[in-house]
């Protein structure tokens, strides 16, 4: 996620809510990056211990071959295998997921810069807009907030395919490191993830109460517009029989 978002601009002496201060912006974007480097350390030690089964495996099926002997433990040889693999993935698409949010962070770091403006000063600016209902504000906001669930739901899914990976693999260092870290990560994320949905999620609001107040609006004019067609209605057949 790339900011907090002030939840009013007018709030005394021009405070935000959340992580705002660029020291804690930063902070926030190193946790991230040294997560991603954590991440690739992990990906690329799954990858060697995948090459390791997956030549162990060869070895074992030239010597069933010359030996004539039955497959044995070949199907649960598989699905460990398929189970590194998949961890294997979940990890690169943490690694991406990761990426995304940091690279969001930087680009509103930049734009603030190349406003000119002071890290507040900007967050101001953003809730103002999003205050003003302008769109595209709104839509980043949104796009922000999937930003950080991805990277929660990629975190998620890639622990829980850790549990199903053999044990002297999950337990190594570099794992370990990355779990730490990202434990980090999601409490940070979380943090913003309020900030960024209570602000998405008042907007949200009032755009379901314009929605139900113009839908509102639009069933009282079609009833006024009935009982006047049958107004006159009645008066043209008042007027057919007076004749």
């Amino acid at each position: 996620m790339a900011l907090a978002v002030p939840m009013a601009p007018a709030q005394a002496g021009g405070s935000v809510a959340g992580a705002t201060e660029p020291t804690q912006l930063m902070n926030n974007l190193e946790l991230l990056k040294i997560a991603i480097d954590q991440a690739l350390s992990a990906k690329k030690l799954i990858q060697k211990y995948a090459l390791q089964m997956e030549q162990f495996g060869l070895e074992q099926l030239n010597i069933q071959s010359l030996a004539g002997l039955p497959a044995g433990l070949a199907p649960d040889a598989l699905k460990a295998f398929n189970d590194v693999m998949q961890y294997k993935q979940a990890l690169e698409n943490l690694q991406g997921s990761l990426t995304v949010q940091s690279r969001a962070i930087e680009q509103r770091m930049t734009e603030a810069r190349l406003l000119g403006k002071g890290w507040k000063g900007y967050l101001v600016d953003v809730a103002a807009e999003a205050s003003r209902r302008e769109k595209r504000a709104i839509e980043r906001l949104r796009y922000e907030e999937t930003v950080i669930k991805q990277v929660q739901s990629d975190y998620a899914f890639a622990r829980n395919l850790q549990n199903q990976i053999p044990s002297t693999v999950g337990q190594h260092q570099s794992i370990q490191m990355l779990n730490t870290q990202m434990n980090r990560v999601i409490t940070q994320n979380g943090k913003l993830l309020e900030v960024v949905s209570a602000s998405v999620g008042r907007q949200a609001d009032e755009d379901a109460d314009k929605a139900e107040s113009m839908t509102r609006a639009a069933a009282e004019r079609e009833q006024m517009r009935q009982r006047q067609e049958a107004i006159e209605t009645r008066q043209r057949a008042f007027g057919g029989f007076s004749q």
